[in-house]
């Protein structure tokens, strides 16, 4: 490929079209959709394909505009489309150089097809292929030394997975099957290891539903075997699709739901007691996965079932005094019940959050009575979003309470953790610290409320340390919205100088935080709360202006709240958007006053 091929255009229209192009994908639009959106008429889909192709040069400005409204698309982003030396490898370029690019195609080598990931995932995720890559060739070498008539299909198969023919490798591992099938009738293990590695293969190639299939052959012939050897197998099994469907989404997780219920079914009448427990635990690891990208009802129902299961998984370890166990389920019992709390809401909530409390308080006995660090911090730091969970659907004294015991809860939390060097859970455990102070200071007035304010601030800032936006973008998108909250909150309270420049802190930190998450496909209403606050901060600036500077800042908060308003769907009687609409009129007001 040239250089030229490699850019994505030498005119601003050829830059422009490519943009368009992503933002449309992103939010999963045609170009039929997208015309109607901007333009309000289908007929102009044709301009959207002779933007995107690169056939328009120069586009009108009026083009321009109406799909900037439509697309949510920010000056920053059209003035980059006008810098020919810009292009979308420039952050990865200056930071790795040549590097950045051959590790996206290694990655996509295996499979890797998110072209928006930053270096670090890329890295990750090679890692990872790297591991399973060993596995799959430690595996061939110990079926070659077991029997000489499997030498020859073992050749050809590391053959091919040494010149990256993956698609090769599945169908020799086919017929390696077939041959096994067909000259030995005893061996069940060496073709349980060969669905297992076909499976692999399969996820390599980024079929999820070939590796189930070959999972579920490879269990169902251990299940015959030996019912604890396919308990503790099949756990493996299941591990490997979840953790796929963690990293490319899809249908992993569900099939790892049905893999799960079939070993659960298959371990049900067997002679370990413990082997059962162990399977009901992966059963609900597994549901409580799957209930993070569902809806109620279905949701509310996969929780429960969740629930359930960990009772049952800990019932057994109880009796049987397996500490270590019983500590890990009841910390994951904690999860799901949070989960449940913040899906039921202020009604049906606060009780599954009481349950979570609780569960965590259990594990923590657990934990310190084997001494581990590592968990006792991570259970400390569930104990703490529990509570202030709950603290969210209480009133009176009691949140006050409750935000005090989530704020030691993070404290310990980090204590625990000061020992090694600061990481993603340790910057985690700071976000969420700044969340519940933040609450704190919604309760208080005056110097107390500042110094709540400060200390989230602080809380904040010391989790960007470690969430930097080209390694973890998402997060650190999420900890500077946060950021520019407390900034506004403080400044709209000080109407001094320093207050004012608080205020426009708090407008950079959110601009921040929307344009690092504009590329990526975030739950829109976090998008919709991060520009409500954004519009709020510019109104208090806007109070605290005159003359041109004032109106600029209004029309401006004016739009983010109608731009909110055009993604929420037009019956939506949520809090959020019942806001928005007041925020609104409120905006309409102040301009007409001008």
């Amino acid at each position: 490929m040239s250089q030229r091929d490699q850019r994505v255009g030498d005119s601003f229209g050829e830059r422009f079209g490519a943009l368009i192009a992503r933002k449309r994908g992103i939010e999963s639009w045609t170009q039929l959709q997208l015309a109607i959106e901007a333009f309000g008429e289908n007929g102009r889909a044709s301009t959207i394909s002779d933007l995107e192709s690169g056939r328009v040069k120069r586009p009108q400005q009026r083009t321009i505009d109406a799909l900037a409204v439509a697309l949510n698309l920010t000056s920053d982003d059209i003035d980059e489309c006008r810098r020919p030396d810009r292009s979308p490898d420039d952050a990865y370029t200056r930071a790795y150089g040549e590097s950045a690019a051959l590790f996206r195609f290694v990655a996509r080598m295996f499979g890797h097809h998110n072209p928006q990931a930053s270096i670090s995932d890329h890295v990750r995720f090679l890692e990872e292929a790297a591991d399973s890559y060993q596995t799959l060739r430690g595996e061939l070498t110990a079926l070659r030394s077991e029997d000489a008539s499997v030498v020859e299909n073992v050749d050809r198969i590391e053959h091919a997975l040494a010149r990256g023919h993956i698609r090769d490798a599945q169908e020799l591992l086919g017929r390696a099957r077939t041959d096994t099938t067909t000259r030995f009738a005893e061996p069940v293990r060496q073709l349980v290891q060969l669905r297992t590695m076909e499976a692999r293969v399969a996820l390599f190639a980024q079929d999820a539903d070939a590796a189930a299939n070959h999972f579920a052959t490879a269990l169902r012939l251990l299940v015959e075997l030996d019912p604890t050897v396919a308990a503790d197998t099949g756990t493996e099994f299941i591990r490997q699709l979840l953790r796929h469907g963690a990293w490319f989404g899809g249908s992993a997780h569900c099939h790892a739901v049905r893999l799960a219920r079939e070993l659960f079914e298959a371990t049900a009448s067997a002679p370990s007691r413990h082997t059962h427990a162990i399977v009901c635990k992966q059963l609900a690891d597994a549901l409580a996965r799957l209930a993070v990208n569902q809806a109620s009802p279905d949701r509310t129902d996969t929780l429960h079932e969740a629930i359930d299961l960990y009772e049952n998984a800990l019932g057994h370890f109880e009796a049987n005094d397996e500490a270590e166990y019983v500590a890990t389920t009841l910390n994951n019992l904690g999860i799901v019940w949070q989960d449940l709390g913040e899906t039921l809401g202020a009604h049906e909530g606060p009780r599954a959050f009481e349950h979570a409390i609780a569960a965590f308080e259990r594990s923590l006995d657990g934990h310190e009575h084997r001494d581990d660090v590592e968990k006792q911090s991570e259970t400390q730091n569930n104990l703490g979003c529990a509570l202030h969970g709950l603290a969210r659907l209480g009133q009176g004294a009691d949140v006050v309470q409750l935000l005090n015991r989530a704020v030691d809860a993070f404290e310990e939390s980090l204590l625990l953790r000061s020992l090694a060097a600061p990481g993603m859970e340790w910057a985690s455990t700071k976000n969420n610290m700044g969340n519940a102070l933040l609450g704190l200071a919604e309760c208080a007035t005056g110097a107390a409320r500042a110094g709540y304010l400060k200390r989230a601030i602080d809380a904040y800032q010391q989790a960007l340390i470690v969430r930097k936006p080209e390694e973890a973008p998402v997060l650190w998108a999420e900890t500077q919205s946060n950021l520019g909250t407390a900034l506004q909150k403080l400044g709209a309270d000080n109407a001094s100088s320093i207050g004012l420049e608080t205020l426009r802190a708090s407008v950079r930190a959110q601009e921040a935080a929307l344009k690092v998450a504009s590329d990526r496909a975030l739950h829109r209403d976090w998008w919709s709360m991060v520009m409500n606050s954004l519009a709020t901060s510019r109104y208090h600036l806007a109070e605290r202006t005159t003359g041109a500077e004032k109106r600029a800042l209004l029309e401006q908060a004016t739009a983010d709240y109608e731009a909110i308003l055009m993604r929420l769907p037009q019956a939506d009687a949520s809090l959020l958007a019942t806001t928005v609409k007041d925020n609104l009129s409120i905006m309409k007001q102040a301009l007409g006053a001008e």
